[in-house]
């Protein structure tokens, strides 16, 4: 309860940030600095001013960044810097989402340390709101990993981009989704998305039980390592077909699977079943989650218009 309440609050929060925003007119201004900050802002500066422009295509490029918290407290360093997504990237998409990645691990507004964090742009969702608030579910329902969020204001190249959702990517690491992929030569523990069409170069996939997975972590398993990935879960899903409720609970982690269900039903996201949905295994069992890409749920399609980009700055 106290989860979904600091949610609503945080609606109202951003409903007054947005009313302190300029309006935004093709990408080249921006915004006004008011006294006090409602949200953390981010500023990005590519080295060579190519971060409007810039395609997924692209790659990384270098830059540096500037994290202000509420209180005023700046942090800054140097970055790789990116575009990132796939629908979401398309050159007809007005605000991209992006990546920056310190050299090493960094603390960033409180959320624990990674290299890597993103910064998710919401372009499909004209609310803003439909990640913040699942996540907020999410942790609610006590989803294992679910990745932290802060709402941020963002500029890059000293062009104001909008309201972002800064987050913790879903990747293995002690602050991340907490895995261990040495041991045993790199064949004890594994992270999975279901992804039923896409490919991408340099990711491995398998069918299991008919269901399409990439393997997310480790990121380029050698043969032996997905070898022994595909046949955990043949069996897995062996003794879910033959096996009795005993050996089901013995193999995976039923409360973690009930949990992702409700989560999902619950906001009726297009793309469960489709993509962006990750399981992990785990000293022996699989775990559904960490939870991830909500801006086509609740309702929405996500068919949006550069006109509703606008409206959502």
């Amino acid at each position: 309860m106290k989860r979904v309440i600091s949610a609503l609050l945080a609606m109202l929060i951003l409903l007054s940030a947005f009313a302190s925003l300029t309006v935004f007119a093709e990408g080249n201004e921006t915004q006004e600095q008011n006294e006090g900050l409602h949200v953390p802002q981010i500023r990005i500066v590519t080295n060579d001013n190519v971060g409007l422009t810039l395609q997924k295509t692209d790659g990384y490029v270098g830059a540096s960044v500037e994290i202000t918290d509420t209180n005023g407290k700046v942090d800054s360093g140097a970055v790789e810097f990116k575009v990132r997504g796939n629908g979401t990237a398309l050159g007809s998409i007005l605000k991209k989402a992006y990546t920056f990645k310190f050299e090493k691990k960094r603390e960033v507004l409180g959320m624990g340390k990674g290299k890597r964090w993103i910064l998710l742009a919401n372009a499909m969702d004209v609310t803003l709101l439909r990640n913040f608030v699942t996540f907020e579910f999410a942790y609610t329902l006590s989803l294992p990993y679910a990745s932290e969020q802060k709402m941020v204001e963002v500029w890059v190249d000293d062009s104001f981009r909008g309201l972002y959702t800064l987050m913790e990517p879903i990747q293995e690491g002690k602050d991340r989704v907490d895995i261990d992929i040495e041991s045993n030569d790199g064949k004890k523990d594994f992270m999975l998305e279901l992804e039923n069409g896409r490919t991408e170069e340099g990711i491995s996939y398998f069918r299991s039980g008919g269901v399409r997975f990439a393997v997310s972590e480790p990121e380029e398993p050698n043969d032996e390592q997905y070898a022994y990935i595909k046949g955990t879960m043949d069996n897995i899903f062996s003794v879910l077909q033959n096996g009795t409720e005993e050996d089901i609970r013995s193999l995976i982690n039923v409360d973690s699977f009930a949990k992702f269900y409700l989560l999902n039903e619950y906001v009726k996201t297009v793309d469960f079943k489709q993509s962006s949905v990750f399981f992990f295994y785990k000293d022996g069992k699989l775990y559904a989650g960490p939870p991830w890409d909500y801006d086509h749920s609740m309702g929405s399609g996500g068919d949006v218009t550069n006109a509703d980009f606008r409206a959502a700055y």
